[in-house]
């Protein structure tokens, strides 16, 4: 796009100017009237940009059953802030993936970033998984370049090879005992590897011993 000046005491609106690469045709007179022409190329932003710089699995290679950090660096690259928006995480490409987790953005400053972080429970998702992050996934913010909104990694997935027990709950009836009472003490434990029997399970009230049973 190149726009024409003549007047030497003219001056262009930058903000009516389209967003991107413009080249001003500047044709500037002396006092004189010698004609002199130059051109100025200027880069003019009308929306905010949002995108994701980085997207960090932690650990990248993990155990199935394995909780996994997901981390999106989210920045809005350009002179305009950018409203709150929401961020989706996906198996899979977006269009037909499986959404994983989603949560909101919150408002970012010109150059501002944050980083979102979410957790998502590998159980059930073994072999090599593409994990999508797409910022502003319904489109609520009108930006500069919508086409840089999405980012990919991968999360190697293994079979576990061991057994892994995990005491995911204790509970305790009655559940508010009184001095005297006999309490009833449950431990509910998963295993997330191989199977496996005939274990123990302790039970300790501060470092001594309260009870003990075999899981059969």
């Amino acid at each position: 796009v190149i726009y024409i000046v003549e007047d030497i005491l003219g001056s262009i609106d930058i903000a009516a100017l389209p967003s991107g690469v413009t080249t001003l045709r500047l044709k500037v007179y002396d006092k004189a009237g010698n004609k002199f022409v130059t051109h100025r190329r200027i880069t003019t932003v009308s929306a905010p940009d949002l995108l994701i710089s980085s997207l960090t699995p932690v650990p990248q290679t993990a155990v199935e059953g394995d909780t996994i950090s997901l981390t999106a660096d989210i920045r809005n690259e350009s002179s305009l802030p950018a409203g709150e928006n929401l961020i989706k995480f996906f198996l899979g490409i977006p269009e037909n993936g499986e959404i994983i987790n989603e949560t909101v953005v919150p408002a970012l400053n010109a150059n501002e970033n944050t980083l979102i972080e979410i957790r998502w429970h590998s159980e059930g998702y073994p072999g090599i998984n593409s994990v999508w992050a797409w910022v502003d996934a319904e489109n609520v913010v009108e930006e500069s370049n919508e086409n840089n909104n999405r980012l990919m990694t991968i999360v190697e997935i293994t079979h576990p090879t061991l057994p892994d027990l995990i005491v995911e709950d204790i509970q305790f009836l009655p559940t508010d005992p009184m001095e005297g009472d006999i309490v009833n003490v449950t431990g509910l434990i998963h295993n997330t590897g191989t199977p496996v029997s005939n274990f123990r399970v302790n039970f300790s009230l501060d470092e001594s011993l309260i009870g003990s049973g075999v899981v059969n």
